[in-house]
């Protein structure tokens, strides 16, 4: 069966996400400050979900 490419909002999103963790990885071998926000731990589950699951 063929999959049909996702939308490129939908793409662009996911890119972004990734962009942001990856940022994020760094920062600590950077000396860089990390600013610490409020996470939805239910949120990130789904996002982590929605990467494995594709």
């Amino acid at each position: 069966m063929r999959q049909h490419p996702a939308p490129p909002a939908v793409t662009i999103r996911d890119e972004n996400r990734a962009s942001d963790v990856i940022t994020r990885l760094r920062a600590p071998f950077k000396r860089k400050t990390v600013v610490a926000e409020p996470c939805d731990l239910n949120e990130a589950t789904r996002e982590v979900d929605r990467f494995v699951v594709d």
